[in-house]
């Protein structure tokens, strides 16, 4: 089936087969945006739930139900904190050597460009069950995580998401 404009998700990563997840724990190196990690976890969790929402700035109730093309810009509201799925054009993770990605803001009257994400599909149209790629709009630096970003002390033995 399509996704559309309101439709909560979950998204896995194709190599570790890992869940997207939000936390409540900030990051906190020296360097750091001090904003609410977000890792990738075995198992689905309250955590791992997302509205897909338009670009910010757009309300999602004018593109409710609407499906959502390739190459659109979108937001990702995790449904637990109620933040957006977010990265910036620094820090860097001292962990990962990449950019900080981060679960900030609000879903309503979101306009902060840093919570957008450009959607890659195969299809015309961003289908549930059919590969995506996200890249971070402002940055074009795609979503990534690897096995070897994990860390007892920084991360809490999760698997880091950078971009």
């Amino acid at each position: 089936s399509q996704v559309t404009y309101g439709s909560v998700i979950q998204l896995k990563h194709l190599a570790t087969r890992r869940f997207l997840s939000a936390t409540n724990f900030k990051y906190f190196h020296p360097s750091s945006s001090g904003q609410h990690q977000i890792i990738a976890v075995d198992q689905e969790d309250g955590y791992t739930h997302w509205r897909v929402m338009p670009r910010s700035g757009q309300r999602w109730e004018l593109v409710k139900d609407v499906p959502v093309k390739n190459g659109e810009v979108i937001r990702l509201l995790n449904l637990r904190t109620g933040r957006n799925l977010h990265s910036h054009d620094g820090p860097i993770s001292p962990l990962s050597k990449q950019r900080e990605v981060s679960n900030y803001g609000e879903e309503y009257g979101s306009i902060d460009s840093n919570d957008n994400w450009i959607l890659r599909t195969e299809d015309e149209f961003w289908y549930m069950t059919k590969p995506v790629e996200l890249k971070h709009a402002p940055t074009k630096s795609p979503l990534i995580s690897r096995d070897d970003f994990d860390n007892k002390n920084y991360t809490f033995g999760f698997q880091e998401v950078a971009c």
